[in-house]
């Protein structure tokens, strides 16, 4: 609604009641020779009138990007974003941990996730979080002995401070 009166979109019709988001998409003017892009950013449930929406922003003529992880939504072209370069998934890591860990340490680490973003800071994550209770002693070694006793909760631990509550075993 916030975003709907700033933009001067009508969001609720003339009881107060919300529109869905169908039809506050049409309210949205767009002059059909304009070039413009929507992006629907992390897509992890299919609301009701997803593709409704969809279709309404294409035929306004808007570009459209949808974000998931999810490869069964079916908007059209999927692009499959890779993993991180060994280098930089080594930077990553290292500048993430407060401990200096060695380089070996920090190569294993990226080697088992795959150099995955979201699995790093995951492990980063875990990681800080352990040092931070009794586990003061807690690094990348320990990490590694858990993640390879097969302990899911190395891979289902919540990134702290990002509103982002999917984790890599729910991800995968």
């Amino acid at each position: 609604s916030a975003i709907g009166q700033a933009i001067n979109v009508q969001t609720t019709d003339s009881a107060g009641n919300p529109l869905s988001i169908d039809k506050i998409i049409e309210n949205i003017s767009i002059n059909k020779k304009a070039k413009w892009l929507v992006i629907v950013d992390n897509v992890d449930e299919v609301f009701q009138d997803f593709y409704a929406a969809i279709n309404i922003f294409l035929r306004k003529g808007a570009f459209v990007v949808v974000t998931s992880r999810r490869s069964d939504i079916e908007t059209g072209k999927h692009i499959f974003l890779n993993d991180l370069k060994d280098d930089d998934a080594w930077k990553f890591v290292r500048s993430s941990l407060g401990e200096i860990p060695s380089h070996e340490l920090i190569v294993e680490l990226c080697k088992s996730l795959q150099n995955y973003p979201l699995a790093l800071q995951q492990a980063v994550a875990y990681i800080t979080f352990n040092q931070g209770t009794e586990k003061e002693d807690y690094g990348i070694q320990e990490y590694l002995h858990e993640l390879n006793l097969g302990n899911s909760k190395v891979l289902d631990h919540k990134i702290p401070l990002t509103g982002y509550n999917q984790t890599i075993l729910r991800v995968f």
